[in-house]
């Protein structure tokens, strides 16, 4: 039974620091919804995995630093790929107001 316990106890050790890997499109899913939905289950989610990712990192983990840089790299791209709306950026009050008319 010790020993079972034993086994029990190294298998959680290692279990709790390895690397969660995720795959673009779930990093894309998050980042949508963590920067354009302000959704805060998302962004709790998000928080947690980046600061794991950066709490292993430190521990020189080659996987989490890969990880993490996939992660700045998908967040790059999910900004750059969302079109800008100027009404929603409070720019214009409505989607109208940058139509120009020519009389």
């Amino acid at each position: 039974k010790k020993l079972l316990l034993i086994f029990g106890i190294v298998g959680i050790m290692v279990a709790c620091g390895k690397v969660e890997l995720t795959t673009n499109e779930y990093k894309k899913d998050l980042l949508e919804k963590v920067l354009y939905k302000h959704d805060a289950e998302a962004t709790k989610k998000y928080d947690e995995i980046i600061a794991k990712l950066k709490e292993q990192a430190k521990d020189r983990k080659e996987k989490a630093i890969t990880e993490l840089d996939k992660w700045n790299e998908e967040e790059k791209l999910v900004r750059a790929m969302t079109p800008f709306d100027p009404v929603k950026a409070g720019v214009y009050d409505t989607p109208t107001a940058n139509v120009v008319n020519e009389y």
